[in-house]
């Protein structure tokens, strides 16, 4: 079977890649008084479709920010519709209190918010946002997640 070379199935943008990324706030005093153990972030970006794979751990947390607990600097800032959302899926989550279960991409932004149920039960929803006060010093998470950029 051969293919042809046409410019409709040529891959014109394809990208891989790595970084840091951190556990931080929304809320204002970022997260100096974190001690990050390990962190990786890889990313593959096809056109413009992202996918990245994020393993964080805390090693010690002395004080840290207010709000919402966010994962940011993703590579690449989402789609900048109005509407837009991507979910993410979280494979792994160690040492929080309440422990995140999901999460989403807003449009025009490069932060993952992590969500967590809200209530006891295995059916309730996604739709609380994770709080500082929902993490501690050793907590964990590896997710993985897809989305759109502009």
């Amino acid at each position: 079977v051969g293919t042809a070379n046409t410019a409709s199935n040529v891959l014109d943008d394809y990208e891989e890649g790595s970084w840091s990324p951190a556990i931080t706030t929304d809320g204002g005093g970022g997260n100096s008084g974190v001690t990050f153990g390990d962190r990786y972030g890889t990313y593959t970006k096809i056109g413009r479709v992202v996918t990245v794979h994020v393993f964080v751990n805390l090693d010690a947390v002395s004080s840290f920010g207010t709000g919402n607990v966010i994962i940011s600097t993703l590579p690449f800032s989402s789609n900048t519709d109005s509407g837009y959302r991507s979910a993410i899926s979280i494979g792994f989550a160690k040492n929080w209190d309440n422990a995140p279960s999901g999460g989403t991409i807003s449009s025009n932004t490069n932060v993952i918010y992590l969500r967590k149920r809200n209530g006891t039960s295995a059916l309730e929803n996604f739709t609380d946002i994770v709080q500082v006060g929902d993490m501690n010093a050793n907590s964990e998470i590896i997710l993985t997640a897809t989305y759109e950029t502009a």
